[in-house]
């Protein structure tokens, strides 16, 4: 059964700019891939979702954080729009996608 809620829409915004002359130069970068046979990469590393979570919630200056999410093209939107939620919920809005690379 597919239920949804209209009156709740859900929005996310990402960062209109890779990067500005006001930019602070510390940034933390976040690779997280997602590949069709299910599999979870986190800067090179196979995870699960939960790691994804805790990789999150442990991130000092999430101000200062982007997240590069890479995505095979059979995966699914919605396991891409969780993995963002995930990030989001601890204050990273930094979010650019990009087609995934085989780490296999």
């Amino acid at each position: 059964m597919l239920q949804t809620n209209f009156l709740r829409p859900h929005t996310m915004e990402f960062s209109r700019a890779a990067g500005n002359a006001d930019g602070v130069a510390d940034t933390e970068v976040i690779a997280v891939e997602l590949h069709d046979n299910g599999g979870i990469w986190l800067n090179g590393e196979a995870v699960e979702m939960e790691t994804l979570r805790q990789h999150a919630s442990a991130i000092a200056t999430p101000e200062n954080a982007r997240l590069v999410l890479g995505i095979d093209p059979e995966v699914k939107l919605q396991r891409a729009v969780d993995v963002m939620d995930a990030f989001k919920k601890y204050g990273i809005s930094s979010i650019s996608m990009t087609p995934a690379r085989d780490f296999d």
